[in-house]
């Protein structure tokens, strides 16, 4: 039978994890790119959206560079184009500093039936 711990606390555990994450800049620099997936169907190789997910560093005029992070999807939800767009600024220890997340969908003006 497995181990029991009594006072095990995982909220406790991550934040000494993190607390002690060192981020190499030689790891950071190789996340500095661009990448654009293709979204496509089960049934046929037809390409329904993208996913495209940029990463970058600033630097600021006060204090240390932060990573700019930028992710964009695209589809279509019954003929309707849609998508989603998150874009984030992060410390250089991956902490969330700036966030905003909006969604989208373009509908189609509806001509009145006389």
């Amino acid at each position: 039978m497995g181990r029991v711990w009594s006072n095990f606390e995982p909220k406790v555990a991550f934040n000494s994890l993190y607390s002690t994450l060192v981020v190499d800049e030689d790891d950071l620099q190789r996340c500095l790119q661009t990448e654009t997936l293709n979204i496509v169907t089960d049934e046929a190789p037809h390409v329904v959206g993208s996913m495209c997910v940029r990463v970058a560093m600033r630097s600021e005029t006060r204090g240390p560079p932060t990573l700019v992070v930028r992710v964009e999807s695209t589809g279509k939800i019954s003929g309707s184009p849609c998508g989603t767009v998150i874009d984030a600024r992060l410390s250089m220890r991956l902490e969330t500093l700036e966030q905003r997340h909006q969604e989208f969908v373009k509908v189609r003006r509806l001509q009145p039936s006389f």
